[in-house]
């Protein structure tokens, strides 16, 4: 069985910068690289030329795969920036991401705050990672915050018990695979 992996926008700054190859460290034949369609939104407006030209490389390779839930089209949203996949490109939630969605959804999104550039509401690509932690591996670079500071979607997706994964702890040198699959471990997390 495959195994998914969803990466946060901010993983690619860390890889470019960190010059580690995503594809050594988890490769094709044991390891599906992904981002949802939010994520993919995000990255199309790094700054940095050739960071922007790496992470397009690593999507126009299928390195990286974008993955959506199946759904219909939404009307708040244009056609070329549309969350959702339709028939045949789609995959169908289970009904525990459905439950936790609905979580997050009240909790953190704010729809009277949408970004000028990728036109994603506050928070929605870390709810759209947040969700595929229930069931798939997501890595963030995003700081894991401490138990009495304010919650994002990730944070509490780690505090639940879903296999979110930050790379605070990741140390020069180490491998992203060994770190990834230890930091799962230590939490009775199934790793591979």
């Amino acid at each position: 069985m495959m195994i998914k992996i969803f990466l946060d926008n901010n993983v690619f700054d860390f890889l470019f910068e960190k010059n580690i190859d995503i594809s050594k460290e988890f490769p094709i034949d044991k390891f599906i690289i992904c981002i949802p369609r939010e994520i993919k939104f995000e990255s199309e407006h790094i700054k940095l030329q050739e960071k922007n030209d790496f992470v397009r490389q690593l999507i126009d390779k299928e390195i990286v795969q974008i993955h959506t839930y199946f759904g219909y089209y939404d009307d708040r949203h244009f056609e070329d920036k549309q969350r959702i996949g339709g028939y045949d490109e789609g995959e169908y939630m289970c009904v525990e991401e459905g439950i936790f969605l609905n979580e997050l959804v009240v909790s953190f999104l704010d729809e009277s705050s949408k970004h000028i550039k990728h036109n994603l509401y506050k928070q929605e690509g870390d709810i759209a990672l947040a969700v595929r932690s229930v069931m798939n591996i997501v890595i963030s670079n995003d700081v894991k915050e401490g138990k009495s500071k304010k919650k994002g979607p990730l944070n509490l997706a780690f505090d639940k018990g879903y296999r979110v994964v930050f790379l605070n702890g990741f140390v020069e040198g180490m491998s992203l695979n060994n770190y990834i699959k230890e930091q799962l471990l230590s939490r009775d997390l199934q790793a591979w």
